[in-house]
């Protein structure tokens, strides 16, 4: 017998049909749709038909699962069924119809709600029933039966890729790249659900010993548990170091423990499974001491946390890791302290957690970073001071020390928010003249006069900006050319072209003149920012004037690189000497 023959997919859908008639047509309605749309010009139609469906299967989903575990008569079920379409319905008109370039809320918003329905799936029908050893055997069951159709997915869209490319190059078809895409949305749409969905368990409440050979119990007695271990060890013995030379935390520490309880908690849950079973003392004494194991990991956790935060505020990789941080010591505690070790409260606080950091208003992840930063970049700009008694004030003599580029940093971060309006309100003498929605950050650098400075010994990146002088001598000269170069833009003139290398090269006639290195000219400006900002040089029997509005580059030990240059280059005939 085949393997494809193995698999039974005719029989797999019929089941599927009948078992989850509602979920599959999500499934293949959105599937569809999306292949039909992927030529449409229509963005928003992409965009949106794909995540509403995929909210849609996994709301359905849900349902049908509480529908058979609470025994919902078929009248409830389809008013459910209505509901969830009506919501659908909204949420479909709710998503943008672009990706832009700033970071929506609303995304963060439809990641918890995929989260939320996610972990919904492992826990609707234990709502009112406990059993630890049902819930552990159906949750693994489902996961395994992902694992699975994840497997047979990549197996099918292996195999028809190869097809396919065959055909193309032996026949000289002549295929669109776009088809292999396409065969990826259908076997993830199609394939990998019918796989998924067929493997789904129908008794929720059975507790049967599995398979004590199974490749299961194998990988997590001699894979999952022992990396766990090693990590652990390693959490160790970085903390006895911690303690005994008194160096501070690497700023990554909490990545490393985030990690531990993942495989670690995994290979918690996945070892009871075989609770009811005989002998495994490796699975035994893990799952007896893991969570007393994990008490320091925990606190190093907070502590690593608290440590990055005090240095560059609240950010979203540090508020999320700080909302898996408090999962972890909610559930290490439960663990230690409760008798019974309900392992519903693993589903339960997670959903908790998400409903808050991604729906909870002023609370969410997409609110407290931005608010954080916004109050942190005021009191770097006092401390500056480009914010003085409330008021920006920018003094165009100097340039505004920017260590480390914190304040850029902070610029960037709350320009991609799109959250520097605030700043309006500072601006009692109108020096921003853009309105409070269109504030970039390069923009507030320049106004800003920031001169960046790294705390390497070896390297440092500078900036320097001139106020507009009263007048320039620009008599007999017959070019007058704006220049702006900035890493991956720059602007090709005619005459002029600034390489990355910190060159400006003059052509005539199509025909490059001459080089001008400029790099050490105008970084030697950026220590007199109050100097002249005029370059002057000949160039074959030219003679240029250089304007430089603002510059910034590196400097290392060996070399200094221009990276930036705005300005106004003045081209005319040299003189000739009599």
């Amino acid at each position: 017998m085949s393997f494809f023959s193995q698999l039974n997919l005719s029989g797999r859908y019929l089941e599927i049909i009948k078992r989850f008639p509602v979920v599959i047509f999500f499934a293949i309605a959105t599937t569809f749709a999306l292949l039909v749309l992927i030529d449409d010009t229509t963005k928003g139609d992409i965009i949106r038909w794909p995540i509403c469906g995929f909210i849609g299967f996994l709301a359905m989903l849900n349902w049908s699962l509480a529908k058979e575990a609470y025994k919902l008569s078929r009248g409830i079920y389809l008013i459910g069924v209505v509901v969830i379409i009506a919501a659908l319905g909204v949420y479909y008109f709710m998503i943008p119809t672009n990706f832009d370039e700033k970071i929506s809320c609303f995304w963060y918003f439809t990641i918890g709600l995929s989260l939320i329905l996610h972990f919904l799936i492992s826990i609707i029908p234990f709502f009112k029933t406990r059993n630890n050893d049902a819930f552990t055997a159906y949750n693994v069951h489902i996961f395994i039966s992902w694992m699975q159709s994840a497997l047979y997915s990549i197996i099918f869209y292996t195999a028809l890729s190869l097809a396919i490319l065959a055909l193309d190059n032996l026949f000289d078809i002549k295929l669109d790249g776009i088809i292999y895409f396409k065969l990826f949305i259908l076997v993830t749409g199609l394939l990998q659900t019918t796989f998924f969905l067929s493997e789904i368990p129908d008794q929720f409440y059975n507790a049967e010993v599995p398979a004590q050979k199974s490749i299961f119990k194998i990988i997590t007695s001699y894979v999952f548990i022992p990396i766990c271990i090693i990590y652990g060890l390693i959490l160790y013995a970085y903390i006895l170091r911690v303690l005994i030379t008194g160096k501070p935390m690497v700023d990554w520490a909490y990545v490393m423990i985030l990690w531990y309880f993942v495989v670690g908690l995994s290979s918690w849950l996945f070892s009871g499974y075989y609770d009811n079973a005989a002998g495994n003392i490796l699975m035994s004494k893990f799952r007896k001491y893991f969570f007393l194991f994990s008490i320091l990991p925990a606190i190093l956790l907070f502590l690593s946390l608290y440590k990055n935060i005090s240095l560059y505020g609240i950010k979203e990789e540090y508020y999320l890791s700080a909302a898996v941080a408090i999962f972890i010591a909610i559930t290490t505690i439960y663990m230690i302290v409760s008798k019974i070790q309900d392992k519903r409260i693993l589903p339960l606080s997670l959903i908790l957690l998400s409903l808050v950091t991604f729906m909870g208003g002023s609370f969410s992840v997409c609110n407290v970073p931005v608010r954080n930063q916004q109050t942190k970049l005021v009191h770097d700009l006092e401390a500056c001071g480009i914010i003085s008694d409330g008021v920006i004030q920018i003094d165009t003599s100097r340039t505004y020390s920017d260590t480390n580029g914190i304040i850029s940093n902070k610029l960037y971060f709350l320009d991609s928010r799109n959250a520097l309006g605030f700043l309006k309100e500072f601006d009692k003498n109108n020096l921003i003249k853009k309105a409070a929605d269109s504030i970039n950050a390069y923009q507030l650098q320049e106004l800003f006069r920031l001169d960046r400075y790294t705390s390497k010994m070896d390297q440092k990146a500078w900036n320097v900006y001139f106020s507009s002088k009263k007048s320039v001598d620009i008599v007999g000269y017959e070019k007058i050319i704006p220049v702006k170069y900035i890493k991956e833009l720059n602007e090709i003139t005619d005459y002029i072209v600034l390489t990355e290398e910190g060159h400006i090269n003059l052509y005539i006639n199509n025909a490059e003149i001459g080089r001008l290195d400029v790099n050490k000219v105008i970084f030697g400006m950026s220590n007199h920012p109050d100097g002249s900002n005029i370059v002057e040089s000949n160039l074959g029997g030219y003679k240029i004037k250089i304007i430089v509005e603002s510059a910034s580059g590196e400097k290392t030990v060996d070399k200094i690189t221009v990276t930036s240059l705005q300005g106004i280059v003045l081209i005319k005939q040299a003189e000739v000497e009599q």
